[in-house]
């Protein structure tokens, strides 16, 4: 009778571990868990920010050696070269020429569109043309105050690239500070009404010692005090006045 009695207890202790194991293995490798919808809400607002992007075409050109080698010839007059833009024949007038702005190896320059060319004020050998999907405030030159000249020249392979717009993430700032522009956007975003999100763009620069932090937006919404907040951070780049920023965009949901 004691031998089966301690059979017995043998056999419950070895259910409740067999019991316990089931638990800790249903707990740490569940079989049917769910996906952690978070990373679906961030990856939803991450592809609707692609609105808020503008595409620039990069065309580089220099100066042959010969015309580098003119020095004060360049200096007097203006260059003149074809607009290597294929919206140019497309498009015209003051819509068009505040699109594109020109810069040298270090400043932009002021210039001119006229039949299809860009006169520039030379100051170098090396230059950089763009055009934007949006307008920008470049300085426009006074051709009548310099003689154009023709000079040989060689343009380098374009290059198309998309980069976040200060333009369009201002307006967006708008809507999300408006309720009904909010809800909107939460629609555009694919994004579920009953739950909250906060977009915020910075730079960080260092001087000397210290980091100096930009905040260009903090799009954000009261918190709960118990919600649990997902965060994605990015790297992009941001486009300010004719100026390319290295910022980080940051992603919350809750």
């Amino acid at each position: 009778m004691e031998k089966r009695g301690f059979s017995y207890i043998e056999l419950i202790i070895s259910f409740l571990l067999f019991f316990a194991l089931i638990v800790f293995l249903l707990f740490f490798f569940n079989p049917v868990k769910k996906p952690d919808i978070s990373e679906a809400l961030l990856d939803s607002i991450e592809e609707g920010m692609k609105d808020y992007t503008l595409t620039i075409t990069q065309i580089p050109f220099a100066l042959a050696d010969t015309s580098a080698g003119k020095g004060k010839a360049i200096a007097k007059g203006c260059l003149k070269i074809k607009c290597p833009f294929e919206k140019c024949e497309k498009e015209s007038g003051a819509i068009f020429s505040s699109k594109v702005f020109v810069k040298d190896e270090y400043n932009f320059l002021p210039f001119d569109i006229s039949d299809s060319n860009l006169i520039i004020k030379p100051s170098g050998r090396f230059y950089n043309t763009y055009y934007s999907d949006e307008i920008v405030n470049s300085e426009r030159l006074d051709n009548d105050k310099c003689n154009a000249e023709n000079f040989d020249y060689t343009f380098s392979v374009p290059r198309v690239y998309t980069i976040y717009s200060f333009k369009k993430l201002d307006d967006l700032k708008a809507r999300y500070s408006d309720e009904t522009g909010y809800a909107e956007l939460k629609q555009q975003f694919d994004f579920p009404l009953t739950l909250d999100f906060a977009i915020l763009v910075t730079s960080s620069e260092k001087v000397g010692t210290e980091t100096e932090v930009t905040n260009y937006f903090n799009m954000t919404r009261k918190k709960p005090a118990a919600v649990v907040v997902k965060a994605r951070e990015l790297p992009i780049i941001l486009f300010k006045e004719k100026n390319e920023i290295k910022a980080m965009l940051a992603i919350q949901v809750w």
